[in-house]
């Protein structure tokens, strides 16, 4: 009965991280098209580069936000999970005053000729004022997914995503100029974080009044080495996926990179969906994997990685049947010359991020950290080199097919040194997502084929297709039976 209610709980907070991504993803479509529709597009590309400069400077947190997901679950006393909160937070504000203080200089001197081309520089100014306050707040949220309230922090995130999307609406129809909508979108994200701590304190026993200097250094200690290694590993995810952007505009320009940020928001689609599917993996499952043995580890391996490709190529592919009209929509003729780029690096995406699971139940159980930290190492290294040159004979689609190929040339080492380490087959891992990608495969292709040949453009068609699919993948799934999804998740004890 317990594993069942666990079972359910895992599967409802996966639920709910989807719904919040699908909102984001959703208010960011919107607002893209409205972003376009009102400035001109190197305006708007300046802007994607400082409102997004702070995300991509998280990964110098990423580490201890994964420490507290795999500790506070497995901490006892609510006194030591305040402490282990508490210095992390400690941590947080000192890389975020130490950001703060480098813009400053930066800026004052004028050391990044980019950032001396803004003639406004409220841009800069935002970021050097609401970075320290930002990364600390930060700490709070991090620390809900560590108690598994997922559906809290999602139910708020929500709440203060429609309050961004109509602030940041009224600051269009009252033309605000570009560069003050970073404090008000800072300021939103603040209060956001503040509500965090108080249900934090509320409903999961985090007192300031328990934390004591002794006890904070031994919980830092205790994590340290856990969070130097996942830092390590972040860093690829930050490079590909936050830092790619101050890349493309230094190697191309603001314009190209409104472009390359459009795009990509549809090629990581599948990347971030799979990051959602798995959201959940690491407070649930860090007790359960602690010294399990080869056998029940492939078992979850096998049975999650089936579950994250069915599911995420399923979408993918109902992306890219959609993709044209969803291009036409949001930004009239900008990206419509890049669909056929688009669907390459999807695909390819799409195939090398069923490593995606796998990673995540290692970090769960503690293991291969330190090797998946050096295969992201060799990873953020071979992508800027594949960027720079990729950009430089192609442009923006360089840029854009840069990351799924940099992704590419490092999956077979991935499959050698990974699944080694729990003596499981690469040619049975490869077998399993090949087997998904055809069953998939066998619904779409007849469609795609069909509205390739006949050249099908209406979009009440494509929208009927899209039901029909869906359709036909649950009843697929429902005749399965033993190896459908729902009775894979039934299976997946934790």
């Amino acid at each position: 009965m317990k594993t069942r209610s666990i079972n359910s709980k895992l599967i409802i907070d996966t639920i709910s991280n989807g719904g919040y991504f699908f909102l984001r993803f959703l208010s960011n479509i919107i607002l893209y098209a409205l972003f376009l529709d009102t400035f001109d597009i190197d305006n708007y590309g300046v802007y994607i580069f400082f409102y997004s400069l702070i995300f991509q400077l998280d990964f110098l947190k990423s580490g201890f936000s994964v420490s507290l997901e795999r500790y506070i679950p497995i901490t006892n006393s609510s006194s030591s999970r305040s402490n282990l909160i508490s210095i992390v937070s400690l941590y947080y504000l000192l890389i975020g005053a130490l950001i703060s203080l480098s813009l400053f200089i930066i800026k004052e001197y004028s050391l990044i000729n980019f950032l001396s081309v803004v003639q406004n520089r409220d841009y800069v100014n935002s970021i050097i004022l609401f970075a320290p306050l930002l990364f600390y707040l930060s700490t709070f949220s991090n620390a809900l997914r560590g108690f598994k309230d997922f559906r809290t922090e999602n139910f708020i995130n929500s709440i203060f995503l429609f309050v961004e999307i109509i602030v940041i609406i009224g600051l269009l129809n009252l033309k605000v100029p570009l560069e003050y909508f970073l404090y008000y979108i800072f300021s939103i994200i603040s209060i956001r974080h503040v509500v965090h701590l108080i249900i934090l304190i509320k409903n999961h026993g985090f007192s300031f009044s328990q934390i004591k200097i002794n006890n904070s250094l031994y919980q830092f200690n205790k994590i340290k080495n856990f969070s130097l290694w996942n830092f390590v590993i972040s860093i690829n995810g930050a490079v590909q996926n936050q830092l790619d952007k101050t890349l493309v505009i230094i190697f191309l320009s603001p314009s190209a990179l409104a472009i390359y940020y459009g795009v990509m928001q549809f090629v990581k689609f599948y990347t971030i969906l799979v990051g959602i599917i798995n959201s959940a993996i690491i407070p649930y499952f860090s007790k359960s994997l602690k010294g399990v043995n080869n056998e029940k580890f492939n078992f979850y391996l096998t049975k999650g990685t089936q579950i994250n490709i069915f599911l995420g190529s399923s979408i993918s592919l109902l992306l890219i049947l959609n993709i044209k009209k969803i291009f036409e929509i949001i930004s009239k003729v900008y990206l419509i010359d890049y669909i056929e780029i688009f669907i390459i690096s999807l695909i390819i995406q799409a195939f090398v991020s069923s490593r995606a699971f796998v990673n995540k139940l290692h970090i769960s159980k503690g293991s291969e950290v330190r090797t998946l930290a050096i295969i992201s190492t060799a990873n953020s290294i071979i992508f800027p080199i594949l960027l720079f040159t990729l950009s430089k004979f192609y442009d923006v689609e360089g840029a854009i097919v840069s990351s799924a190929i940099a992704n590419l040339i490092i999956f077979p080492c991935w499959l050698f040194f990974v699944l080694k380490s729990s003596n499981y087959s690469y040619k049975k891992f490869i077998s399993k997502i090949t087997s998904q990608w055809f069953k998939v495969c066998l619904v779409f292709m007849p469609i795609l084929m069909f509205n390739y040949f006949l050249k099908i453009d209406n979009y009440l068609i494509i929208v009927a297709e899209t039901l029909i699919i869906i359709l036909i993948l649950v009843a697929q799934d429902f005749y399965n039976k033993d190896s459908s999804i729902i009775s894979l998740i039934k299976q997946t004890k934790i």
